[in-house]
C-alpha cells in the first residue's frame, strides 16, 4: 500500500498543508484566500465527511485543531492501523509544533524519491556547494550546521574570519532563517542543551525540543538563552530532522571507540561530498557504504526507501529508535519489500563491521 491509496494521499495532503503553514514567516499577511494547497485539501477533508455523514471543520483553523487534538486513526478516514497509532498526531499536543510524522508524511507524498531529495537538501540550498574540490572543507561544514544549529549575530560576524567555514558565509547567510515567534516567550529564546536546537514554549513555564531523540532519553535541560532583539536564525525543519538528526548519528559512529579500536580500518565522512553518510573500508579493502535514516515511522520509511532505488547502501536506524520499538526493523523491511539486511541498528552496524574485519584476517 503506497500514496496511491486515497485515505492516506488526503492524510498526506494535510500534513503537507500545515508544512507550508509553518513556512509562513509573516502570520500578519496570512489572510483569505488560503494557499492553494490548504484550501485544495480543506476541500476534499469535508467532502469526505459529508459522504461519510461525519461533522466536518468548519475552516482552516478548524482543519488544524483536528491535527492537533485527534489522533489519525480517529480521522473519518480508512487509514492503515499497522502504519498508525492510537498516539499518531500531526500537530504536537503541548507546543502545537509539526510532529516528526507530519514531517515525513508532507515529503513522503511530496517527491518521487523522498530519500534522495532529503539527501540532497545541502546540495538545493546552495548551487555551487557540490562543485567545491576540498572534502575536508565540506565536512567542516557538515560539523559545523551539526554544532552550530542556532546562530544569532555575534556568532554571523565570527563566522566571516573563520577559515575552516568562512568561505561558506554566503550558504550560511542563505540557509538559516529566522526564528518564528512560536520559540519566543517573553522576549526571549532557549535551545536545548541536549541538541542545539530552539525549544518551543509549552505553557507558561516549561520549553520542549522537537527530537523525539531529545524527548524520549529526557534532555530537554535548557541550553543557551537569547533576546529576539539578537537575531536569532536557526536551520530549517526539513534541514532539522532529515540533514541536522542523521548527521549526529554518522559523526558519532564515525568515532565510536569499537571502531577506532581496529588498526587499518578506515572511516571516511561524508565522501564524495555527502553522497553517503559514511564509508568503511577494511585493511583488506573491503567497502561498506553507510546512509544514516532516522525517521518515526518504521512504514513510512519503508514506504520511501521502496522508492529510492538505492539497495547497495546499509541504511543504519539509530538505536534510540530501536529501544522504543523492537520491531522497528522488521516494519521497515516489510513496508520496502527488499533485502532485509540492507537495514540495521547503530550496534547492528558496529558488529556488522566487526565480523567483516576478522573475516579478513584482522583483530581476533
Amino acid at each position: 500500500m503506497m500514496l496511491e491509496d486515497v485515505d492516506l494521499q488526503l492524510i498526506s495532503d494535510v500534513a503537507r498543508t500545515l508544512v507550508a503553514l509553518d513556512e509562513i514567516d509573516d502570520l500578519l499577511s496570512f489572510c483569505l484566500p488560503y494557499p492553494p494547497i490548504a484550501q485544495r485539501t480543506l476541500d476534499r477533508i469535508v467532502l469526505t465527511c459529508l459522504v461519510d455523514e461525519a461533522t466536518p471543520p468548519g475552516s482552516l483553523p478548524g482543519l488544524v485543531k483536528w491535527c492537533h487534538e485527534r489522533p489519525l486513526l480517529k480521522w473519518p478516514l480508512d487509514l492503515p492501523s499497522e502504519v498508525f497509532s492510537e498516539e499518531s498526531l500531526l500537530l504536537d499536543p503541548s507546543s502545537g509544533v509539526l510532529t516528526e510524522l507530519c514531517v515525513e508524511l508532507a515529503q513522503l507524498a511530496g517527491s518521487r524519491t523522498p530519500l534522495g531529495e532529503a539527501a540532497t537538501i545541502m546540495n538545493d540550498a546552495k548551487p555551487g556547494l557540490t562543485r567545491q574540490e576540498n572534502q575536508e572543507d565540506y565536512c567542516e561544514l557538515r560539523r559545523f550546521l551539526v554544532d552550530s544549529p542556532v546562530l544569532d549575530n555575534e556568532v554571523m560576524r565570527q563566522v566571516g574570519f573563520t577559515v575552516d567555514v568562512g568561505r561558506f558565509d554566503e550558504l550560511l547567510s542563505s540557509l538559516y532563517q529566522p526564528a518564528s515567534a512560536r520559540y519566543e516567550r517573553d522576549g526571549g529564546l532557549i535551545s536545548c542543551r541536549e541538541c542545539g536546537d530552539l525549544m518551543a514554549s509549552v505553557g507558561d513555564d516549561d520549553w520542549s525540543c522537537e527530537r523525539e531523540a531529545c524527548r524520549r532519553t529526557g534532555h530537554q535541560e535548557i541550553g543557551k538563552i537569547w533576546l529576539a532583539s539578537e537575531n536569532v536564525r536557526h536551520l530549517p525543519r526539513r534541514h532539522r530532522q532529515f540533514v541536522g538528526g542523521p548527521a549526529r548519528v554518522a559523526i558519532r559512529l564515525a568515532g565510536h571507540p569499537e571502531l577506532l579500536a581496529m588498526p587499518g580500518l578506515r572511516v571516511d565522512l561524508w565522501p564524495g561530498l555527502g553522497e553517503y553518510d559514511l564509508r568503511i573500508t577494511t585493511p583488506d579493502g573491503v567497502e561498506a557504504t553507510v546512509r544514516v535514516l532516522d525517521w518515526h515511522n518504521p512504514a513510512l520509511l519503508g514506504m520511501a526507501s521502496r522508492e529510492s532505488g538505492d539497495r547497495q547502501t546499509l541504511h543504519v536506524v539509530p538505536d534510540y529508535r530501536i529501544d522504543r520499538d523492537p520491531n522497528y526493523i522488521a516494519t521497515v523491511v516489510r513496508w520496502d519489500g527488499g533485502d532485509a539486511t540492507r537495514f540495521c541498528s547503530e550496534s547492528e552496524l558496529i558488529r556488522r563491521i566487526q565480523d567483516l574485519y576478522r573475516k579478513g584476517g584482522h583483530g581476533a
